[in-house]
Formats: structure tokens, C-alpha cells, sequence
């Protein structure tokens, strides 16, 4: 089982499937017995989500994300990491600069969009044009 946002999973491997399989409790309308079942592995969780933000997993490899805070959130940025991969580049009286290695999801970038203009993603620049694209979508329903 895995908690993320105060929702809880449950996490296995279907018999002779290569992946592992996730399913949302809260979503989970009707249960039904079948002779399919999840095995247990001494499967290393922690590795398996080292770069995944949330509960999605991706098969892209990782990469590296340079976020500037301002110095207003990059004291909450501190005290509250956004991420276990998370390290400090800069921090001085103008910004917070950390790093991140992750692979982008929906969940990634929600996260990203929800400080607002508090944050400046600095690289990569297939991030940069993800988060430009959002902005625009959302100026449009502004207008």
C-alpha cells in the first residue's frame, strides 16, 4: 500500500505481468474474486518511486530540473522539500535555485504550476515549454 495526497493505493504485481499494477482505494466501486493474485517480492519500493512525483510512475529515464524560488517560498521550499532528490544550488536574500530529478508527469507539473509566480523553472527546456504551454491554455479561459 502506498499513501500519496491523502489517498491511499495498493500496489502489486499481476502473475506473469512485468509491471506493477496500482489501484486507487477511494475509486474502487465493487470487488470480485478471480484466480488471479498479486505475488510478493522483496520489491524495492523506495527505488521504484525514487523519481516519480505522486503515484505516477513513468518509464521515461529521469531528469534534471532547476527550479528559482523566491526567497518567500524558498523558506517554505526548505523546510517542506518537494521532492526526495531535492538539493540546494543557490540560497541568498534574492532566490532559493534547487534541483530536482524527476520524470515529469501531470502530478509534477500541477505541483510546479501551484506555487504560482513564486517559481521560475530554469531547465530543462522541454519543462520550461510544458509549463508555458499550461499558461497559456489558462490565459485563454482568462480572456
Amino acid at each position: 500500500m502506498k499513501e500519496d495526497s491523502n489517498r491511499w493505493y495498493i500496489l502489486g504485481k499481476l502473475k506473469n505481468k512485468s509491471r506493477i499494477t496500482t489501484f486507487a482505494i477511494d475509486r474502487i466501486l465493487s470487488l470480485q474474486l478471480t484466480d488471479q493474485y498479486f505475488s510478493f517480492d522483496d520489491y524495492n519500493f523506495n527505488e521504484y518511486f525514487k523519481y516519480s512525483f505522486g503515484i505516477t510512475v513513468s518509464d521515461t529515464p529521469p531528469i534534471e530540473v532547476i527550479l528559482s524560488f523566491e526567497p518567500h517560498q524558498g523558506d517554505y521550499i526548505k523546510s517542506l522539500p518537494i521532492h526526495q532528490t531535492q538539493k540546494i544550488l543557490l540560497d541568498n536574500r534574492k532566490e532559493l535555485r534547487i534541483s530536482l530529478t524527476v520524470n515529469p508527469t501531470y502530478e509534477f507539473y500541477s505541483k510546479i504550476l501551484s506555487f504560482g509566480s513564486s517559481v521560475k523553472v530554469l531547465s530543462p527546456k522541454e519543462v520550461i515549454d510544458e509549463i508555458r504551454k499550461e499558461i497559456n491554455i489558462l490565459k485563454k479561459k482568462y480572456k
